[in-house]
C-alpha cells in the first residue's frame, strides 16, 4: 500500500489516504493485543456480529493494525453519544434523563440491562419515527445491538460506551453500523501490559441483570448464541488467528487469553443456568 496522507485523529488512531483516495484507519497497539482484535473479529463472525474487518499492520515501524473507513458514501453517521444526549437534549424528560445517568454510559458494560435498551429504544424512535417502515428498521436495529451487547460480554469486552458505536443513516434507512474497537476484551485495557485486573463479573453481572428482565423466549436466544463459540473450540479459533497474523505469541500470553476466555464463559454459563431455573 503506498500511503499518500497521514492524519492523527487520536492518541493511538491515525487516518489514512492511499494513492486511489481509499481511507483507512491505522490502530498502534502491541502484537499482543493485535492478536485480541483478530480473535475478537473472528469470534464477530462465527456468532454473526457485523464487524469491520482488521488486518495486522505496520507503519514507520510501529506495530498495530489498519482497516478500510466504514464510512459509506450517501449516509450519515452519528454515535450513541450523540444520539441520546441529543434526545435528552430535545425531550427534557428528567425521568429519562435520570435512567440515563443512572445506567452509566461511559462506564464499562454500558448496554447492560433492558433499561439502557428501552432508552436507545426511545432515542431512535424519536429520531427516526418519519422514516418510511421505521417500526421495522427500528426492530431490526435493536436486535443488531442486542447482538453487539452479547457479543461484548462473550469477549468481556469493557469499552462500548456510546461513543464506540455508530448509528448509519440517510432519508429513508437507518441502521447499526459496522462493530469496531474490540481490544479491550478478554480481561485487559486497550493499550496496557496484556494481564490486567479481570473484569468478569462486571460481565455475568450484565447478562445476569439482562436476563432477569427478559423473556424465555430471549434466554433462548442467548444460550443459542454462546453455544457457537464455546470452551470447546476456543483454542482452535485462537490458533487459527495467531497462524493468519503471523505473530509469534508467548505461550503464556496464549494461555493468559485461552484462561480469561474460560472464566469468562464459566460465570456467564452459570448466570443462564440459573435463569433457567426459574422458568
Amino acid at each position: 500500500m503506498n500511503i499518500k496522507n497521514k492524519k492523527r485523529i487520536s492518541t493511538f488512531v491515525l487516518k489514512l489516504t492511499d494513492e486511489n483516495n481509499i481511507e483507512y484507519f491505522f490502530k498502534e497497539i502491541p502484537l499482543c493485543i493485535i492478536v485480541k482484535e483478530l480473535l475478537a473479529q473472528n469470534i464477530a463472525k462465527l456468532v454473526g456480529v457485523d464487524n469491520v474487518k482488521y488486518l495486522r499492520f505496520q507503519l514507520d515501524g510501529i506495530d498495530g493494525v489498519i482497516s478500510e473507513s466504514f464510512i459509506e458514501a450517501g449516509y450519515h453517521y452519528m454515535t450513541g453519544t450523540e444520539l441520546l444526549t441529543n434526545y435528552i437534549r430535545d425531550t427534557r424528560n428528567k425521568d429519562i434523563e435520570l435512567l440515563y445517568n443512572e445506567s452509566e454510559y461511559n462506564d464499562k458494560y454500558s448496554i447492560k440491562a433492558n433499561q439502557d435498551l428501552y432508552i436507545i429504544w426511545q432515542a431512535m424512535e424519536a429520531k427516526f419515527k418519519n422514516y418510511p417502515d421505521y417500526e421495522n428498521q427500528i426492530l431490526k436495529f435493536m436486535n443488531d445491538v442486542i447482538n453487539m451487547m452479547l457479543f461484548d460480554l462473550l469477549i468481556a469486552n469493557g469499552d462500548r460506551g456510546p461513543y464506540n458505536w455508530t448509528i448509519k443513516y440517510n432519508d429513508s434507512t437507518f441502521g447499526l453500523s459496522k462493530v469496531y474497537d474490540n481490544e479491550y476484551s478478554f480481561s485487559s485495557s486497550p493499550y496496557s501490559s496484556l494481564n490486567t485486573t479481570q473484569d468478569f463479573p462486571s460481565a455475568s453481572e450484565a447478562l445476569r441483570m439482562f436476563l432477569n428482565e427478559s423473556d424465555d423466549s430471549m434466554l433462548e436466544r442467548v444460550w443459542n448464541f454462546f453455544n457457537i463459540v464455546t470452551p470447546n473450540n476456543i483454542n482452535s479459533i485462537l490458533e487459527t488467528t495467531i497462524q493468519n497474523s503471523g505473530i509469534l505469541l508467548e505461550e503464556s500470553d496464549k494461555d493468559f487469553i485461552i484462561n480469561s476466555f474460560l472464566d469468562n464463559y464459566k460465570n456467564l454459563e452459570e448466570v443462564i443456568r440459573n435463569r433457567m431455573k426459574t422458568r
